[in-house]
C-alpha cells in the first residue's frame, strides 16, 4: 500500500523493480512496462514502508528488488545491471552487504 494523491493506492511489491529518489519525492518503477509512478516521500520514508520484502537499498538514491538483479558489473565503480537494462551504482561497502544478503536468500530456499 502506497499513498497517493487522493488516498492510498496497492501494490503488488513483487512488481516493483526500482525505487528513485527524485527530490523529496520517490519515482518507483513495476516490471509491467507501466509508467512509473512518483510518490511524494523520500526514499528513506519508502525503505521503511517495504523493510522485509527483497528490495534493497543500494545506496543514498535507490531502491532495487533483488528478483530483479541480472549481474554485477566491475565498470563505472561497480554497478548493478538490473533485468529491465537499468544500472545502478553501488559501493563496495554496499555490495558486500548486498552479496552477504543474496548469500542468506539462497540458503534458506
Amino acid at each position: 500500500m502506497l499513498p497517493s494523491e487522493d488516498g492510498f493506492s496497492f501494490y503488488d511489491i513483487d512488481k516493483i523493480v526500482r525505487c528513485e529518489k527524485e527530490g523529496n519525492s520517490t519515482k518507483i518503477y513495476f516490471n509491467d512496462c507501466t509508467e512509473p509512478i512518483s510518490i511524494e516521500h523520500t526514499i528513506w520514508e519508502i525503505e521503511e514502508m517495504i523493510s522485509g520484502s527483497f528490495l534493497y537499498t543500494v545506496n543514498c538514491k535507490n531502491i532495487i528488488n533483488l528478483n530483479y538483479i541480472k549481474r554485477y558489473s566491475n565498470n563505472d565503480g561497480g554497478c548493478i545491471v538490473l533485468k529491465d537494462g537499468s544500472r545502478i551504482t553501488i559501493s563496495q561497502y554496499r555490495l558486500k552487504q548486498l552479496v552477504e544478503k543474496l548469500k542468506e536468500i539462497v540458503r534458506v530456499c
